[in-house]
């Protein structure tokens, strides 16, 4: 019983999902700054598809997605649960190394599956849009472009950014009967083992394409009482990546308790598990909560299943339960889990001894490692860990899954 109630704390990352009104509502962001090796989480790839790559001058990890000497279509994707519509933007960053392979850009289909082909960069040397191939611009092996397709679904047009400039405006959807967006994909449609590099992929809504300055001030979170706490480097690293909303206030409040609800918003926010529209799994979870996407997905994981028919939202989470919730995530991303080490629990002989393998394995995974409250062998699975403490396991646990 103990452990079905803790697989059900598992991770998105809203901390909270006040915001500030001028700052747009974000989608994705996709910095592969988490990416070491196999595919990056949340998305999916076809074999052969993606493998990070080390950038030059400090600039940090892109993805290179590659085709191989047999497969055409080397492809990389993330679904949106619910679909987008309306009107928003879609961004990223990409280097070709050459003018010989055609690549494609903002592929996306629809909850139906209708699909809409938008940005090419063709064989022939030319950025091109839609189906029909039309040709807007040249481009230049070896030199980032960085392109924003600012889309209004229900107009089915958008306007295209290459470098800061408009090149396509109005530009029709060549599939009219498109309805949101589902699933975005990029992909390599050329074999021989071509390539190309990929990088800062954001997603939000907004009426207006932003620029680099711009996007800084509204993007950037930063916390006005975390600069002296002991958790500030991990909780500075999850926001810069901007997995942690904004506050109205500037306040993380690392010492506070963690509900439920937040715990799960964080880790589908980092892990990003497949997502698709809440079902009405719990009684205490409707499909208007924020966090009922994030419930789903890990209860499709296979990470939690509820306490019967209860998700128990604003319940605290516990040692015990963040434990047990974060080795069932690296058990879902390695297929495996450490050896559990033969140790002592002082405080486990009274407390919460149905946690007492998830914590040997916490253990060995280093998840507490930098929690100052647990020392040594003694820990005590019903202790009610902190914002701060739960977001240096977090950490903790990426380090341990990409070792």
């Amino acid at each position: 019983m103990y452990k079905k109630m803790i697989i059900c704390f598992i991770l998105m990352l809203h901390f909270g999902t006040a915001a500030f009104a001028e700052t747009p509502k974000l989608f994705l962001t996709e910095e592969f700054e988490t990416y070491y090796s196999g595919i990056p989480i949340g998305w999916t790839s076809s074999p052969l598809g993606i493998s990070p790559l080390k950038l030059k001058d400090k600039q940090g990890t892109a993805a290179k997605l590659q085709s191989s000497d047999l497969l055409y279509d080397a492809n990389m994707q993330t679904m949106f649960s619910p679909a987008l519509s309306g009107k928003f933007v879609l961004e990223a960053k990409v280097i070709m190394p050459d003018v010989l392979h055609r690549r494609a850009l903002f592929t996306f289909k629809d909850s139906s599956n209708r699909e809409n082909l938008s940005v090419m960069f063709n064989s022939n040397g030319y950025i091109c849009l839609g189906a029909e191939y039309t040709k807007i611009m040249m481009y230049k092996p070896n030199k980032w472009y960085h392109l924003q397709m600012h889309i209004d679904t229900d107009k089915k047009t958008f306007d295209l950014y290459i470098n800061g400039v408009k090149k396509a405006e109005n530009w029709l959807l060549y599939n009219q009967e498109l309805a949101n967006i589902s699933i975005l994909r990029f992909g390599q449609w050329d074999k021989d083992n071509a390539y190309f590099y990929i990088d800062d992929i954001l997603v939000y809504e907004s009426e207006k394409v932003y620029t680099d300055e711009e996007q800084k001030k509204l993007f950037s979170i930063t916390f006005d009482d975390t600069d002296k706490h002991w958790a500030n480097e991990q909780i500075s690293y999850f926001a810069k990546l901007k997995l942690i909303p904004k506050s109205q206030d500037n306040k993380f409040r690392p010492d506070e308790p963690v509900k439920n609800k937040e715990f799960i918003s964080l880790i589908q926010s980092i892990m990003r598990f497949s997502t698709r529209e809440y079902v009405n799994l719990f009684v205490d979870v409707s499909k208007k909560d924020e966090f009922s996407t994030a419930v789903q997905a890990l209860v499709d994981a296979g990470i939690i299943c509820g306490d019967g028919d209860k998700f128990n939202p604003d319940q605290l989470i516990t040692v015990g339960q963040a434990s047990v919730a974060l080795c069932e995530i690296y058990k879902y991303s390695k297929q495996e889990l450490p050896g559990i080490r033969t140790m002592k629990f002082k405080s486990l002989q009274e407390k919460g001894v149905w946690a007492q393998d998830f914590i040997a394995q916490s253990k060995a995974l280093d998840l507490y490692k930098g929690i100052r409250r647990i020392q040594k062998n003694n820990v005590d699975a019903t202790m009610e860990i902190t914002r701060a403490e739960y977001i240096v396991m977090m950490k903790n646990l990426l380090d341990a899954i990409n070792h």
